[in-house]
C-alpha cells in the first residue's frame, strides 16, 4: 500500500469503506433520474398534444353544433314553405275543379237547351211540311 499510488490508494480506501458500491448505486440512481426526467418530458409533450387536440374537437364540436341547429331551421322552413306551396296549389285545384264542375253544368244546359231546340225545329219543320201538304192539296183542289 505505501508503493501505490495516490489514486490506487484512494480506490482501496473507498472499497474498504464502502463508498464505491454508494457510487455505483449513486451513477445507477442518477441514470434512472435522467430517463425519468425524459419520460416526464415526453409525457409533458404527449399532453400538450393531447390539449390541442382536446380543444380542436371541442371546437369542432360547437361547429357541428351550430350546423346541426342551422339545418334543423333550414329545415323547418323548407317545410313551412313546402306546405304554404302545397295549400296553396291544394286551393288552386279545388278552385279548377269548381270552374270544372261548373263547365260541366253550363256544358249540361247547353247541351239540353240544344235538344230542346232541335225538338222545337222538328216540331216547326213537322208543323211546315204539315202547312205544306195542305197547302198543295189546297192548290190542287
Amino acid at each position: 500500500m505505501t508503493n501505490a499510488k495516490d489514486a490506487e490508494r484512494l480506490q482501496l480506501l473507498k472499497e474498504v469503506a464502502g463508498t464505491k458500491v454508494y457510487e455505483q448505486k449513486r451513477l445507477e440512481s442518477v441514470k434512472i433520474m435522467d430517463e425519468t426526467h425524459s419520460k416526464r418530458d415526453q409525457i409533458s409533450e404527449l399532453l400538450e398534444y393531447i390539449e390541442e387536440r382536446l380543444a380542436e374537437l371541442e371546437q369542432e364540436k360547437e361547429e357541428l353544433q351550430e350546423f346541426l341547429s342551422a339545418d334543423k331551421e333550414r329545415r323547418c322552413l323548407e317545410y313551412a314553405i313546402y306546405s304554404a306551396e302545397q295549400n296553396e296549389v291544394l286551393e288552386q285545384l279545388e278552385a279548377l275543379e269548381d270552374e270544372r264542375t261548373e263547365s260541366q253544368n253550363e256544358t249540361a244546359d247547353l247541351y239540353k237547351a240544344i235538344s230542346d231546340r232541335q225538338i222545337v225545329i222538328q216540331e216547326v219543320e213537322k208543323e211546315l211540311f204539315q202547312k205544306k201538304g195542305k197547302s198543295q192539296l189546297s192548290l190542287s183542289v
